[in-house]
């Protein structure tokens, strides 16, 4: 069973693998603005017209995903990306999160990051 389910992810790879490419990948740095944690969003591509970025949330180092968090981004009026960092979500004086954007039905997300909250700049 396992044997199938890694031949049916590798056929999902091959099928979306150019279309992944050429998504913009986003990245994230976490700022502090008025008391409040925001992740600020940058991408290596511009965004299509059809994407919407999103940060997903875990607390600490928890595997189980029912702790998730996720949340969408918003748009200044200077262009730029922010995602509002749930308060139940700082552990441990510590906030992990995935930088991600969905575009079409295809949600692509980074690899987990976690940032303590004395590294966050003032926005």
């Amino acid at each position: 069973m396992l044997d199938d389910y890694a031949r049916h992810l590798k056929s999902l790879e091959a099928t979306h693998a150019r279309r992944i490419a050429r998504l913009p990948r986003p990245r994230g740095s976490l700022v502090e603005e008025d008391g409040e944690y925001l992740i600020a969003l940058r991408f290596d591509l511009p965004l299509p017209d059809d994407a919407m970025p999103l940060v997903r949330y875990r607390p600490g180092n928890s595997t189980d995903s029912s702790s998730y968090r996720t949340r969408l981004g918003d748009e200044s009026d200077a262009g730029t990306y922010t995602v509002e960092v749930p308060e139940e979500m700082i552990t441990r004086d510590q906030v992990c999160f995935q930088a991600g954007v969905v575009v079409e039905s295809l949600t692509l997300y980074e690899p987990w990051v976690c940032l303590p909250l004395d590294t966050a700049s003032s926005e």
